[in-house]
């Protein structure tokens, strides 16, 4: 009898180990995208840990529910299935949970628009192209005006021109937005879509950890960086694209100085003025405003200052008044509270495409159960950066939950 307890308990633990070898990991990219732009990470995991990686591209264009029903056509049922997403697909694999529980036991988001992406609500207000216009006019008309429209603005050995600054602002926009038609995928990612708000009492009941990027200010220029060099546009780092900012910024400021300089001495010099200083303006606050804006992550606030002032009554002081003195001893002057505001523009975290807010479950009822941030990370760097993957591999180590702990090579 003992012998068959043993036999038993050796299948069972057998059992539980080939169960872990084949554990499957579903990961579904976001919208526009395939599943190239996962790069090594799934093949990876697959060789740290007992999981049967399953990468595939899906018809993200097409909208959450060809998505998700793509997904479970492609992938069977399995309480161990672990689903990983990366923007829309974080929220298609939230979709695919809630309608179909037994499809599988758990997902991680990671940058995904949990609560919608104001980026493409801009897009479908058509805020996007005056933005751009904006952008242009600012770097341009300074140059332009002067006669140096082909001037070389940058010597830190970049050798780029302000066409190219437009050209590669644009190419890179162009690259990231898509085109002006809406897709029905974009469509489901707006805020307060007909999607969005039909799923926001829905619950999942099932763990969900949301890794949410957020990358260092300047957003925009940050960002910019990844962008240009995915699209091979260029090829500098975010550090680069910054000292190229900064060069640019010198000389708009520079040549602002110059024709001030010669405002009362040459026809137009101060209207060429405050266009180089548009430009410089542009670069130091407004673009990363203006990126903010569109994206949804910039908000109003109000700076409010107070102080009292006394309420002398000076009748009494001039004139021969009552007091018979010159000026008031305010010690004698009642005093009111003064307060002041003014509108100020806070740029909120985000990962330079989705809002913090958001990735981490925004206005759903059902928060997910454990949240994640990777500082320094943009959008299109997470599927490949070292901080997700680390953030991921201790997710997998059951860090976050039990239910992800898989059993390592």
């Amino acid at each position: 009898m003992r012998k068959f307890l043993y036999i038993v308990l050796i299948m069972v633990c057998s059992l539980n180990l080939w169960a872990q070898a084949d554990r499957p990991v579903i990961w579904m990219h976001g919208l526009g995208s395939n599943a190239a732009s996962w790069e090594t990470t799934p093949n990876d995991f697959a060789n740290s840990f007992r999981v049967n990686s399953r990468v595939r591209g899906y018809d993200s264009p097409a909208g959450v529910g060809t998505y998700a029903n793509q997904v479970r056509s492609n992938n069977g049922a399995n309480a161990n299935n672990i689903l990983v997403g990366h923007s829309m697909g974080g929220v298609v694999a939230r979709d695919v949970l809630v309608k179909n529980p037994n499809f599988g036991g758990g997902l991680i988001s990671i940058g995904s628009p949990l609560n919608g992406a104001y980026i493409a609500n801009s897009k479908s207000m058509n805020r996007v192209l005056p933005k751009i216009n904006r952008g242009v006019t600012a770097l341009t008309a300074g140059p332009i005006a002067s006669g140096l429209a082909d001037l070389v603005l940058f010597f830190s050995g970049q050798n780029l021109s302000a066409q190219d600054l437009v050209d590669n602002f644009l190419a890179g926009l162009e690259a990231q937005i898509g085109p002006a038609t809406m897709t029905d995928g974009e469509r489901d990612m707006m805020v307060q879509s007909d999607y969005m708000l039909s799923m926001r009492n829905e619950p999942l009941n099932k763990p969900h950890l949301a890794i949410w990027g957020e990358e260092l200010a300047p957003v925009s220029i940050n960002y910019a960086a990844t962008i240009l060099t995915q699209e091979g546009i260029g090829n500098r780092t975010k550090a680069e694209m910054r000292d190229l900012r900064d060069d640019a910024q010198a000389v708009y400021n520079g040549m602002e100085i110059y024709y001030y300089s010669f405002g009362l001495v040459r026809k137009n010099a101060f209207y060429k003025a405050s266009l180089w200083r548009d430009g410089k303006n542009y670069l130091k606050n407004d673009l990363e405003n203006d990126w903010n804006y569109l994206i949804g992550s910039n908000r109003t606030d109000y700076y409010s200052q107070c102080w009292e002032e006394f309420q002398c009554n000076w009748d009494d002081y001039l004139n021969g008044g009552t007091m018979q003195r010159a000026t008031p001893d305010f010690t004698e002057c009642p005093t009111v509270m003064v307060c002041s505001s003014q509108p100020v523009r806070i740029n909120e975290p985000s990962d330079g495409f989705i809002d913090a807010f958001s990735q981490r479950g925004g206005l759903y009822l059902q928060k997910p159960t454990s949240t994640e941030r990777a500082l320094g990370v943009n959008h299109n760097e997470e599927q490949t950066d070292e901080e997700v993957r680390n953030i991921l591999d201790r997710a997998f180590r059951g860090q976050y939950d039990d239910f992800f702990e898989t059993t390592s090579r």
